[in-house]
């Protein structure tokens, strides 16, 4: 019984530590105004082929940089370029979820940009999407596109962000995820390597 007090009060302050170092609207650097050394955006995690990923200072919505994602080489059919952070949920029932970002596309072929969702537990994923639907594709101004969907019972990860696959240009700025209509940072615990 002992140990089992003491495990619990472990997890519960290991909990709160996480909690209140966890990512939050300003160090998720969700409008791309926070640069590495190398020039590339701080607090998001990355992976892909065929793009290269760069902070552009003269195209932008929100702030004074956005996010550029450009193709080169000839592999379109493989390219892709995914942004994204990784969180561990504090679950309520029926969150409610909308996920947001502005994007602009030039000569953007054989592929498209979008959001991008994916739920799992600690087994299996219960969700990912790839938002091609938006046919956001060719050459289109700033535009505001968004994502709604309630989470299941089971799902203990959230990652989401931004992909772009084919050929061209795609830029991401002021990237929202809001929960049950408000900030996301008290509904998870911490980034769980991602």
């Amino acid at each position: 019984m002992k140990v089992k007090l003491l495990c619990l009060l472990i997890v519960c302050f290991a909990v709160s530590f996480c909690r209140e170092e966890g990512l939050d609207e300003e160090n998720a650097n969700l409008s791309f105004e926070k640069v590495n050394a190398k020039g590339m955006p701080t607090g998001w995690s990355y992976i892909g082929r065929g793009f290269r990923a760069s902070v552009d200072k003269t195209t932008h919505q929100l702030g004074t940089k956005s996010l550029l994602l450009e193709s080169y080489g000839n592999d379109t059919a493989n390219s892709y370029y995914k942004f994204y952070h990784k969180f561990m949920l504090a679950y309520e029932p029926n969150m409610k979820v909308t996920l947001s970002a502005s994007i602009k596309t030039e000569n953007l072929e054989r592929g498209f940009a979008s959001l991008w969702v994916h739920l799992n537990d600690y087994d299996s994923v219960l969700f990912s999407k790839g938002l091609d639907n938006m046919d956001i594709r060719g050459t289109t101004d700033w535009k505001r596109y968004s994502y709604e969907f309630t989470i299941p019972f089971k799902a203990k990860f959230l990652s989401y962000g931004i992909i772009v696959n084919g050929a061209g240009k795609a830029w991401f700025d002021d990237v929202k995820l809001e929960i049950n209509g408000g900030s996301f940072a008290k509904y998870i615990y911490y980034n769980p390597g991602g």
